[in-house]
Protein backbone atom coordinates (compact mmCIF):
# COMPACT_ATOMS: atom_id res chain seq x y z
CA UNK A 1 0.00 0.00 0.00
CA UNK A 2 1.09 3.60 -0.57
CA UNK A 3 -0.03 7.23 -0.42
CA UNK A 4 1.24 10.36 -2.17
CA UNK A 5 0.77 13.78 -0.58
CA UNK A 6 0.75 16.99 -2.61
CA UNK A 7 1.10 20.11 -0.44
CA UNK A 8 -0.26 23.31 -1.98
CA UNK A 9 -0.05 26.98 -1.00
CA UNK A 10 -2.69 28.71 -3.07
CA UNK A 11 -2.16 27.54 -6.65
CA UNK A 12 1.50 26.59 -6.13
CA UNK A 13 3.27 23.57 -4.73
CA UNK A 14 4.40 24.24 -1.17
CA UNK A 15 8.03 23.33 -1.77
CA UNK A 16 9.81 22.73 1.51
CA UNK A 17 6.66 21.61 3.34
CA UNK A 18 7.43 18.91 5.90
CA UNK A 19 4.82 16.16 5.91
CA UNK A 20 4.40 13.65 8.72
CA UNK A 21 2.07 10.67 8.61
CA UNK A 22 1.04 8.47 11.49
CA UNK A 23 0.37 4.90 10.40
CA UNK A 24 -0.51 2.27 13.00
CA UNK A 25 0.86 4.61 15.69
CA UNK A 26 4.26 5.02 13.98
CA UNK A 27 5.44 8.29 12.38
CA UNK A 28 6.78 8.60 8.84
CA UNK A 29 8.02 11.87 7.38
CA UNK A 30 9.06 13.47 4.11
CA UNK A 31 9.69 16.86 2.51
CA UNK A 32 8.11 18.28 -0.66
CA UNK A 33 10.97 19.05 -3.06
CA UNK A 34 11.04 19.67 -6.79
CA UNK A 35 14.60 18.46 -7.26
CA UNK A 36 17.23 16.48 -5.40
CA UNK A 37 20.40 17.23 -7.36
CA UNK A 38 21.95 19.53 -9.95
CA UNK A 39 19.85 19.92 -13.13
CA UNK A 40 17.26 17.44 -11.86
CA UNK A 41 13.51 17.82 -11.80
CA UNK A 42 11.34 15.59 -9.65
CA UNK A 43 7.70 15.17 -8.74
CA UNK A 44 7.06 17.48 -5.74
CA UNK A 45 4.52 15.05 -4.25
CA UNK A 46 5.80 13.08 -1.26
CA UNK A 47 5.44 9.32 -1.70
CA UNK A 48 5.08 7.04 1.31
CA UNK A 49 5.17 3.26 1.18
CA UNK A 50 2.83 1.83 3.82
CA UNK A 51 3.65 -1.87 3.58
CA UNK A 52 0.66 -3.93 4.68
CA UNK A 53 -1.20 -1.00 6.23
CA UNK A 54 -4.25 0.12 4.27
CA UNK A 55 -5.06 3.32 6.17
CA UNK A 56 -3.47 6.46 7.61
CA UNK A 57 -4.22 7.60 11.17
CA UNK A 58 -3.30 11.29 10.77
CA UNK A 59 -1.36 13.77 8.64
CA UNK A 60 0.59 16.80 9.92
CA UNK A 61 2.13 19.50 7.72
CA UNK A 62 4.66 22.19 8.63
CA UNK A 63 4.22 24.69 5.82
CA UNK A 64 7.10 26.84 4.48
CA UNK A 65 5.41 29.82 6.19
CA UNK A 66 5.96 28.11 9.57
CA UNK A 67 2.27 27.34 10.10
CA UNK A 68 1.52 23.81 11.35
CA UNK A 69 -1.73 22.03 10.52
CA UNK A 70 -3.28 18.62 11.12
CA UNK A 71 -5.42 16.74 8.61
CA UNK A 72 -7.48 13.57 8.88
CA UNK A 73 -5.98 10.36 7.56
CA UNK A 74 -8.03 7.86 5.61
CA UNK A 75 -7.62 5.05 3.17
CA UNK A 76 -4.35 4.29 1.39
CA UNK A 77 -3.53 3.80 -2.30
CA UNK A 78 -4.39 7.33 -3.45
CA UNK A 79 -3.02 10.82 -4.02
CA UNK A 80 -4.07 13.39 -1.41
CA UNK A 81 -3.83 17.12 -2.08
CA UNK A 82 -3.60 19.31 1.04
CA UNK A 83 -4.05 23.09 0.99
CA UNK A 84 -2.49 25.50 3.46
CA UNK A 85 -5.22 26.96 5.64
CA UNK A 86 -7.62 24.01 5.17
CA UNK A 87 -6.38 21.93 8.12
CA UNK A 88 -6.74 22.22 11.89
CA UNK A 89 -4.16 24.64 13.34
CA UNK A 90 -1.54 23.12 15.65
CA UNK A 91 0.30 24.99 18.36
Amino acid sequence: HWVMIRAMTGKRDALGAEIRLTVDGRPRSGVALSSYSYLAGNDPRVHFGLGGHDSIDAIEVRWPSGRREAFDGGVADRVITLYEGAGRPME
